[in-house]
């Protein structure tokens, strides 16, 4: 597996340095005056230094897509397709097929941290409410019993116990888990990797719904953008395997492609290796004999994005209910703990 270089931007800020790009190559620019510009307004002076240095190169005749590989800080398919747009004189409309894919990248990112975040969010709170009951609440319920000659019952008692060890060692558990992460992607970031959590992220990636609805959009995204840049067949599939970051899309990709050697058609190839459903099969098709296969490829990616989408949103709002159950459900045994034995104590008085 490739080592990654650490980023000098986001999906959204690459979005806008790939239009920036299109934008003047289409009006015939020299690119040495994008960077230049781009230099100017820099966020930082790593940033700075890195456009200018672009500039620099680009002046001494390199092509561009050999600048950006040496730069050593933007994405490997990024160059490549550069190389493919400056052969081609496609530059321009390349640039800007990349920017809509970062653009697509940059949403999905949103959606899935968004999806993730607001169960987390939801869980912390409620182990932090029942942590609060059980350590600090009921042992004050307590202690006013045992002032009136009242004991509660000792399974309620060792409930209690057993609640607050859980809700904190879970809370410990949650906390060591967020770290894990928060370093991963940090070690990621920088080209190092985590094996073992790498291994759990891709068996998620090829089991859920919502990660494998994700692949589809990429690889439809990735396909359409090689289609519109005039790439040829294998090439796109190639590209597309490196660009899905999924395990299971990619050996299909693989196989489709083994099968489009063959001699096989397009269509078949996908269908057989399950890429794509029969319904998108059967676009794929009518895209083919109608010269437009770009086009449909595009909206396969769409339908895949909204698939994705409508699954992160219902993990989300099936989260909310379970959770708001299990916290009535806890409150309500605390409730009944102890209003019992207070009920018997008024019983007993009256």
């Amino acid at each position: 597996m490739e080592r990654r270089s650490r980023k000098l931007y986001s999906e959204r800020e690459l979005a806008m340095f790939c239009m920036q790009i299109s934008l003047f190559w289409k009006a015939g620019a020299p690119l040495t005056e994008c960077f230049e510009i781009m230099a100017e307004d820099a966020a930082s002076e790593k940033e700075m230094e890195k456009l200018k240095n672009i500039s620099l190169d680009l002046e001494k005749g390199e092509p561009f897509y050999k600048v950006l590989e040496q730069a050593g800080c933007f994405p490997l398919y990024l160059a490549r397709m550069a190389e493919l747009g400056q052969k081609t004189g496609n530059l321009g409309t390349v640039m800007q097929s990349l920017s809509e894919y970062y653009e697509k990248e940059d949403r999905m990112i949103k959606n899935i941290r968004s999806a993730i975040s607001y169960p987390v969010m939801m869980i912390t709170m409620l182990l932090v409410i029942l942590l609060v009951l059980f350590t600090k609440v009921i042992p004050v319920f307590e202690q006013v019993y045992v002032l009136m000659g009242v004991r509660p019952l000792p399974v309620f008692t060792a409930g209690f116990r057993l609640g607050g060890i859980f809700a904190g060692v879970a809370l410990v558990l949650l906390a060591t888990a967020g770290l894990t992460v928060a370093g991963a992607a940090a070690v990621a970031d920088t080209g190092g990797d985590f094996v073992r959590l790498q291994k759990l992220k891709n068996w998620l990636k090829g089991h859920d719904k919502t990660m494998l609805a994700i692949a589809g959009q990429r690889f439809a995204s990735v396909m359409a953008m090689a289609f519109c840049s005039g790439m040829e067949l294998d090439e796109g599939l190639e590209l597309a395997q490196k660009l899905v970051d999924n395990e299971k899309a990619a050996a299909r990709i693989r196989e489709c492609s083994r099968k489009l050697q063959e001699g096989e058609d397009f269509g078949e190839a996908m269908k057989e290796t399950g890429l794509f459903g029969s319904f998108h099969i059967q676009m794929i098709k009518a895209g083919r004999r109608s010269g437009r296969l770009a086009e449909v490829m595009e909206d396969i990616s769409e339908d895949y994005r909204q698939q994705a989408e409508d699954a992160m949103d219902h993990m989300a709002a099936r989260a909310e209910p379970v959770l708001a159950a299990v916290l009535a459900v806890v409150v309500g045994l605390i409730l009944l703990s102890v209003m019992l034995p207070l009920a018997g104590t008024l019983a007993r008085i009256g």
